[in-house]
């Protein structure tokens, strides 16, 4: 050291105080606790920095040469977030699920998740999620929007409002329905919830299949059960009824022959 200014002292206790930069050219180990109270910046070099400044601690990492900030990565057999000291809010364990202890909040930008996530907690997102493992979810959670493939609930599932969605459905009119019948799907029909405007011709066969709608993707595992409602009163009169369901469509006939009317009906299919 040279100069009036005193740069480091080596005090009794056998801290080491410095009013600039500390340089260790190997490792150190250190016994103690480890603080930062100031965050002053060095004006060049690349590595992990540690601050406090604003009544915050600060983990950086960063090339002051290209003043641009460099991955920083945290490594342990599990990792944890601790809240106020005593709980821990998030946890990550070594097969890379999250797990969130109290509740979860996304508020912008919306959630983009490759793996799997566990959430003990309730779950508030107001942007838009894609999970694309598994998403677990044991507490309240509330969405505003939910688009998957398959979803699986173990417990009692409250939801206000269903809309079915993807192509729509499709049919095909049957020689039962009588000479001339057409058929049509009314706008918005999907495979889960719509109408057929079935539209008899003459001499339709009682008894006999009238339509066929089959549907726009094929439905996996056991076939599923369509409900049919009439929606006109020649369809009321004929008494429809689905005569054949399986996994690809499901098939409508009439009790009574009604003939050149229209025979809508409403259905609804579930599995």
């Amino acid at each position: 050291m040279s100069g009036a200014s005193t740069l480091a002292a080596l005090h009794a206790t056998g801290n080491v105080g410095t009013d600039g930069f500390l340089t260790v050219g190997s490792y150190a180990d250190v016994t103690a606790t480890v603080r930062a109270q100031g965050a002053s910046i060095p004006a060049s070099g690349v590595g992990a920095e540690m601050q406090y400044g604003s009544g915050a601690a600060n983990f950086i990492g960063y090339d002051r040469a290209a003043a641009a900030y460099i991955p920083v990565r945290v490594l342990g057999s599990t990792l944890s977030l601790f809240v106020g000291g005593t709980s821990s809010g998030v946890s990550i364990a070594g097969t890379g699920y999250v797990t969130v202890s109290s509740g979860l909040t996304v508020t912008a930008g919306g959630a983009n998740i490759t793996g799997g996530l566990l959430l003990a907690g309730g779950a508030t997102i107001t942007g838009n999620s894609t999970v694309v493992g598994t998403l677990g979810v044991t507490g309240a959670t509330t969405l505003a929007a939910v688009s998957a493939t398959t979803i699986t609930a173990s417990g009692l599932t409250t939801l206000r409002k269903v809309k079915g969605g993807g192509a729509a459905i499709g049919f095909a009119v049957q020689t039962g329905a009588g000479t001339g019948a057409t058929g049509a799907v009314t706008t918005g029909s999907t495979d889960m919830f719509g109408e057929i405007r079935l539209t008899t011709g003459s001499g339709p066969t009682a008894g006999a299949d009238w339509i066929y709608v089959p549907y726009a993707v094929a439905y996996v595992g056991t076939a599923p059960f369509p409900v049919i409602t009439p929606s006109t009163n020649s369809a009321a009169l004929a008494q429809l009824y689905v005569s054949a369901y399986t996994v690809d469509g499901f098939t409508v006939a009439g009790l009574i022959a009604v003939a050149s009317n229209p025979v809508y009906f409403t259905y609804s299919v579930g599995q």
